[in-house]
């Protein structure tokens, strides 16, 4: 290789169990494919949903809602104070469809359902 080059590789392992069986496991049953991977063809765009819990975090710390010993704003307690009202209605709001969890990673659906949901919010008082 090359200087200033560099390969990676990456094992995995599976077993398949289907009974308990004194014999141990032998060469032939064992199965190995190697598939070649280019760092090219990765995407170059930071996760959607790592990129919002981080914005999050950065408007709760811009906002000074995020103290070192405190629970972030998000947090839900037994006893919600009147500013996290909207907050509850909002995420009341969102989360009645069963199906959020597919459509949680939709950057587009997910600002569509959040413009909504947030619509639906009263002020609090």
């Amino acid at each position: 290789m090359s200087p200033g080059k560099s390969a990676k590789k990456t094992m995995k392992m599976y077993y398949r169990v289907t009974q308990k069986t004194p014999q141990p496991i032998r060469r032939e049953d064992v199965t190995m494919t190697i598939q070649p991977t280019s760092s090219s063809s990765r995407e170059a765009k930071p996760n959607f949903l790592a990129l919002c819990i981080l914005w999050a975090h950065f408007q709760a710390c811009e906002r000074g809602l995020l103290g070192k010993d405190a629970a972030g704003p998000w947090s839900l307690s037994a006893e919600p104070s009147p500013e996290q009202q909207r907050w509850l209605q909002f995420l009341r709001s969102m989360i009645i469809d069963e199906s959020w969890s597919q459509w949680i990673s939709d950057e587009e659906e997910l600002r569509r359902r959040s413009l909504a949901a947030y619509g639906k919010t009263t002020p609090s008082r």
